[in-house]
């Protein structure tokens, strides 16, 4: 699922497994070099729960093996930039993320 940012580019969200993937994409949406040098996300299921996403590659960071179903609740994001500056925040609702 893409979700446009404040700077005219696109973050590209989705479940992979049990982890979280965001893809960071240019307004013409192709790939790009993240902007972001870590994701602190937070939700509560059943309890308060936080992890933080970490890069996978040069356009990709990923969460450990946390996000597990019922997804009946809202993961907020906070994308992090190299000098610990708050870049973007988002919120998302897991059930409506596309799955691979």
């Amino acid at each position: 699922m893409e979700f446009p940012r404040a700077n005219g580019t696109f973050l590209g969200i989705k479940l992979q497994g049990v982890q979280l993937k965001v893809t960071f994409y240019d307004a013409k949406k192709k790939k790009v070099a993240a902007d972001a040098v870590r994701i602190s996300a937070r939700w509560q299921d059943n309890k308060p729960r936080k992890t933080v996403l970490l890069p996978a590659d040069a356009t990709t960071l990923l969460s450990p093996p946390v996000i597990k179903a019922p997804y009946s609740y809202r993961i907020f994001l906070v994308l992090v930039g190299a000098d610990d500056r708050e870049l973007d925040t988002i919120q998302i609702n897991p059930a409506t993320l596309p799955r691979g």
